[in-house]
């Protein structure tokens, strides 16, 4: 099959574009530590699920309803993680213009794999088999592509946070994933 070329898009919220224009324009609020962490905490539990994705894709790279675990976890990361507004928090907590870059970059390419070719969107129930039937080898080569390009910039931005942060975060996650 061709060649599928990633290119970035807009998060369909609309929130992103404030959160560009915002995240690191405005000073750090004096927000609390544990409030730090918990958005870094929730960073990192994306992180993991965006690793599982690959997994997934190297195992069965042909596989269709691999895409429509991709959409589905997408989704869950921006909806039950509430990961823009935590990435947001991040951003503010490294004031770097390079993070705000790389975040934009993860939540742009995280969005496509859900609303690239118009078969779902942030607002309607996933429907798997629809999504499963039209995954052509090109989108599912896209949708991989996209997962791995987030997965790149989410990597980066991690590695610009406080690693005391960064090992405090983890232990939330540990603790969490224990409870």
């Amino acid at each position: 099959h061709g060649s599928v070329r990633l290119t970035r898009r807009r998060y369909l919220s609309g929130n992103l574009a404030t959160f560009i224009a915002t995240a690191a324009s405005r000073p750090a609020l004096a927000r609390s530590r544990s409030e730090v962490l918990s958005n870094i905490a929730v960073v990192l539990i994306a992180q993991k699920r965006i690793r599982t994705l690959q997994q997934a894709f190297a195992a069965d790279p042909f596989n269709p309803a691999t895409r429509a675990t991709a959409t589905l976890t997408c989704k869950g990361m921006f909806k039950e993680l509430e990961l823009e507004r935590n990435v947001q928090g991040v951003v503010t907590f490294t004031r770097s213009a390079e993070a705000k870059d790389l975040a934009r970059d993860a939540l742009e390419f995280l969005s496509s794999v859900v609303s690239f070719d118009g078969f779902d969107s942030f607002d309607e129930k996933t429907n798997e088999r629809l999504v499963t039937r039209e995954t052509t080898p090109e989108k599912l080569e896209y949708v991989h592509k996209a997962v791995d390009r987030a997965a790149q910039s989410l990597d980066a931005f991690i590695r610009l946070v406080d690693q005391a942060a960064i090992q405090e975060a983890n232990i939330l996650v540990e603790r969490a994933q224990m409870a």
